[in-house]
This record gives structure tokens, sequence and C-alpha cells, in this order.
């Protein structure tokens, strides 16, 4: 925006008298020499100068009272150019923003006020000139008057601010190309390449501690180190099995175990089988009153006695069954299917699984743990994908 200023200088000159004559008489004078005019203003001057002619009759001096409000709504309602420029106008003027001139913009215009003074002042220096100023501060509009010898006189500035507001309404029309997606679906079959049954099962199944494996390939176990000094005591082994996708378990139980003395079984941290109870609580080595004068070393599943403390041997058949504790993914290759043929030599592995066995004697040869397990595997699959789409 950019404030408009004009400074507009009216000059009334009246000359001092010359002679005895007046302004008046002077004047008088010089309007008596010009002559009547009566010759001049005839009828007939008159006709010869103003010529006659017809105003236009547009469409809408045929309207009546009535017609009239229907062409206006006609108008505003219609696919004409005059509808559209109608309609394109009031949403320029209705759409318009507030506009406020900015402080710089009225500060420029208060600097032409404030330089008038010096411009006008200046018009009338020398020959003994002077001024008078009527301003009265930052206003729109101030009066000078000047004289000089022999003359008076009288000029009137008038100051302007002006702020204009230019608004350029721009539309444009595109026409964006359509995009299609298409999507289609290929047919895939899986075939095992690699080897399957008992060989497969070996690779699947992850032991953390040494394992022996039987030739059919669905028995595993494996034997803790032995320990013990003849005192009683808890002692506790731990193993770890997990199992890739390339098997699809359907069953994993720990079949039997053979331990000395008394024994528990943890899975994941929770006891699942305690020798002697059904009841959960951990395994305790208490001194057990057996007569007079008599005590013992017992073994206590939290409050129930299980058995005196000894190293007599034991051989359990549990039969705890441990499939649905895995999380195993589904058997099949976790490669891309962009190329063929898709090949996968290993997969994803479950959560381990953790197994802990609690044995409390005087001493022991070493605990063993032995699974049974059934599922299919198979080592490598091969994908073949169908028609293209």
């Amino acid at each position: 925006m950019e404030p408009m200023r004009h400074l507009v200088f009216i000059l009334i000159l009246t000359a001092t008298p010359l002679s005895a004559q007046s302004l008046q008489d002077r004047a008088a004078a010089q309007i008596d020499a010009l002559g009547p005019v009566t010759q001049t203003l005839t009828q007939s001057a008159l006709e010869e100068v103003v010529l006659p002619f017809e105003t236009a009759t547009p469409f809408e001096a045929s309207l009546g009272d009535g017609d009239l409000s229907d062409a206006i709504i006609a108008t505003r309602a219609g696919d004409s150019t005059a509808s559209q420029a109608f309609r394109a106008t009031v949403d320029s003027a209705t759409g318009r923003p507030d506009v406020a001139p900015s402080n710089g913009a009225l500060g420029l215009a208060n600097l032409a006020v404030s330089i008038g003074a010096d411009s006008v002042v200046g018009m009338f220096s020398g020959n003994s000139g002077s001024c008078t100023s009527a301003f009265d501060g930052p206003i729109a509009s101030g009066t000078y008057n000047c004289s000089a010898p022999l003359t008076q006189d009288f000029r009137y500035c008038h100051e302007e601010r002006q702020v204009t507001v230019h608004r350029t309404d721009k539309w444009s029309c595109a026409e964006e190309t359509p995009e299609y997606r298409k999507t289609c679906s290929k047919n895939v079959e899986w075939r095992c390449t690699g080897t399957t049954g008992g060989a497969c099962l070996k690779e699947a199944v992850q032991v953390s501690r040494p394992v022996s494996w039987n030739a059919s390939g669905d028995r595993v176990e494996t034997t803790f180190s032995g320990g013990g000094t003849g005192a009683c005591s808890l002692r506790e082994k731990t193993v770890q099995i997990s199992v890739q996708d390339i098997a699809q378990i359907t069953s994993l139980r720990l079949e039997d175990i053979t331990y000395q003395g008394v024994a528990q079984v943890r899975i994941n941290g929770q006891n699942v089988w305690t020798q002697g109870t059904s009841g959960g609580s951990n395994l305790a080595v208490r001194s057990r009153d057996c007569g007079k004068n008599c005590a013992v070393d017992a073994v206590y599943a939290g409050n129930t006695w299980i058995a005196d403390c000894s190293a007599t041997p034991n051989a359990r058949t549990p039969g705890i069954e441990l499939e649905p504790e895995f999380s195993q993914a589904t058997p099949g290759p976790n490669s891309s299917l962009e190329s063929t043929p898709v090949r996968a030599l290993t997969g994803s592995q479950s959560l381990p699984l953790q197994i802990t066995l609690i044995t409390a004697n005087t001493q022991e040869s070493g605990p063993t743990l032995r699974f049974a397990l059934r599922g299919s595997c198979c080592s490598e699959f091969t994908a073949s994908l169908g028609d293209a789409c």
C-alpha cells in the first residue's frame, strides 16, 4: 500500500492600487469594456450551437415494475456472461480481507504534512514577503496566508492522504491425469526340496546343551553332571529348547526323568510337576522329628512331606506336554517372492523354552531328561508361482 500525497495550491491574487483608482473601480472598468451580449445570445444562435440528439433506448427501458425484479433474478442465477460477471464481482467484494493501513503508510503521509510548510514558504521568500500558518498539528488540511509588497496573496494548501489497496484475483483450471491401480493374485505352490523326517527334526529342534538323538530322530535326551558330598541339599539344572520354522511340531513331551532323591520340574519359572504331590510349592529341605532323640533331613513341598533326604535312584515318567508353550511361526520360507524359484534354507526361530530340574538329595550321579517329539519338517522349500496377471 502506498500513500498518495497531493499538494494543491489555490492562489487568490489581489493587486494593491498603483494609483488613486481602487481595485473595485478597475474591475468595473474591465466589465464595461466587454460590451453588451444581447446580440450574441439570440434564439437562432443558441439553436445553431446546441445540436439536438436522441437518447438511446436500452433493453431495461421496456421493463415494468414486476418485470424488472424478475430480470434481476434471472441475471443473478443465469449462465450468461453478465451473470458470471455479476457473481464474480459479488464473490470478489464479499471475500475481500479486511485491510488496515499500516503505520508505515500513514507515516509517509504525515511526513508530507511536516514538510509542506517549508515548500510553501519558499515560494514567497525575498522581496520582504511573509506568511502566516493556519496548520494545527497532523491534520489533513491547512491554510497559509502569504503577502508581498503591493500584492496580497491567499494561498490554500490542501493535503490528501490516500491509501490504495490493489487486489488481484487469479483463477486457474487444470485437469489431473487419472491413476488406476490393478490388483491381481497368483497361486503359489510350495514344494519340499530338502531333507524331511527325523533328519530335518534334528536340525529344527535347537537345544542349549549337548544332546543325543535316536536313529529315527523322534527321541532326544540330555544328561547333567552329578555332584554332592553327603549333605542333603537342593540342586538345580536348566536347559533351553527352541524350534525353527522349518518344522511344525505337533507334540514335544518331557517323557521321563532319571535322578536321585526327590525331583521337581519348572517350565519358564512355573512349577508344573513335583514328585509325590500335585501341589506347586517349591521344594525345601527341613529337619523331621522321627521319635525320641531322632531327627532326619527331609524334603518338603511347602508344608507337605515328600521323602526323607537320600541318594536313592529314581525314574519317573511325568509326560509333560511342552508344545503349547512354543510360539512357533508357520512352516515355510520367509524370503521374498519377487523372483522364482524361491528357496529358503532356514527360517525364524521360536522363543526359547526354559526347562529347570530341581533335585533334593545327598548325592547324585547325573540326572537325565528325555524328550519325545512328533511333527513334520522340511529343511528347504521351492515355490512355483501361477500364471502372470
